[in-house]
Order: C-alpha cells, then sequence, then structure tokens
C-alpha cells in the first residue's frame, strides 16, 4: 500500500475592519420613553400636591408626560466626542436643523457625562425641559448617546432618548 499524504493548506483572509474609537463621528437614531415620578406627601402628611397646590393625580400626570413626549419625535443626530479624555471634553451634537456643544464633566474609561444638556435641548426635547443631562457609553468608542429631559408639572415628568450610535 502507498502511503499517502494529504497536505492541507489554510488560508486565513483579514479583512480590514475599523474599530470605532472616541475620536470618530457617528450617526444615531433614538428610541424615545417617558415616566413619571410621584411628587412627596405634603408636609402636613396629607396627599401630594401641585406647585399650585393642587392635587396630584398619578394618571393625569401619566397621561400629560406621555402627550409630552409624542409631542416631537427624536431626531436623527450627528456626533463626535472632541477632546475625548482630557480636560476639555465635549459633546457636539448635530441635527437638520442646527448643532449644539455641551461641556462634559467626565469623559474618560468609556464614558463621557455632563450635568448640563439643555444647550441640545431647543433641537432634540419635546417642549421646554427644566434640567437635562447626558450620557455616552462604550469600550473603544461610544455605543450610545442617552439624554435624559426633566419637567415639573404637577409630578416629574423624564424623558429619555437613547441613541444607539454607529461610526460613520
Amino acid at each position: 500500500m502507498q502511503d499517502m499524504r494529504i497536505q492541507a493548506s489554510l488560508l486565513v483572509v483579514l479583512t480590514a475592519c475599523s474599530i470605532a474609537v472616541w475620536t470618530d463621528t457617528f450617526s444615531g437614531q433614538a428610541t424615545r420613553t417617558a415616566s413619571t415620578g410621584a411628587l412627596p406627601p405634603s408636609d402636613d402628611g396629607g396627599a401630594a400636591t401641585g406647585d399650585a397646590g393642587t392635587q396630584y393625580d398619578a394618571s393625569a400626570a401619566s397621561s400629560d408626560c406621555q402627550a409630552l413626549a409624542a409631542s416631537r419625535a427624536p431626531v436623527p443626530i450627528t456626533v463626535t466626542f472632541p477632546g475625548y479624555g482630557t480636560s476639555s471634553a465635549s459633546i457636539h451634537v448635530v441635527t437638520s436643523s442646527g448643532s449644539c456643544d455641551l461641556v462634559a464633566d467626565t469623559a474618560q474609561d468609556g464614558f463621557v457625562f455632563t450635568s448640563n444638556a439643555i444647550p441640545c435641548a431647543s433641537l432634540l426635547a419635546p417642549g421646554s425641559p427644566s434640567f437635562a443631562q447626558a450620557t455616552a457609553s462604550g469600550g473603544g468608542g461610544p455605543n450610545d448617546l442617552t439624554f435624559q429631559w426633566g419637567y415639573d408639572v404637577a409630578s416629574t415628568c423624564t424623558i429619555t432618548d437613547e441613541y444607539s450610535l454607529a461610526k460613520q
């Protein structure tokens, strides 16, 4: 019998893939959610009351918050993170109708946070929020950017826009 040797070769093809990093440009479309939080009980131990002393109605507050969230659809964005990892880091957001810049409070270790996202509210938020914050997170680069818009209307209404980011 003849000794047969099988020779196999393995061809490994490496394709160039580009890993996202914080200095890239990203695009995203948001998913919006809304939630309400009850006001604390009144000082006299009775039911919670709103700004004008009105009785708190959780059902109406939830409906109002949902209506506010639905009053304006989330818009597509393009976003960059200039200065990521430095003390001058920011979040730069562009929409079809304008742009805004947010100063980052923290920008390191796969995380960017700003406690004041109000400069972007006119471009992105429904209504006029009384407070706003933005958080981006990801490993080598950001995966998502979340805006939380807060409203004080007889309860606390929080509208969250979570943008899934993709490298452009």
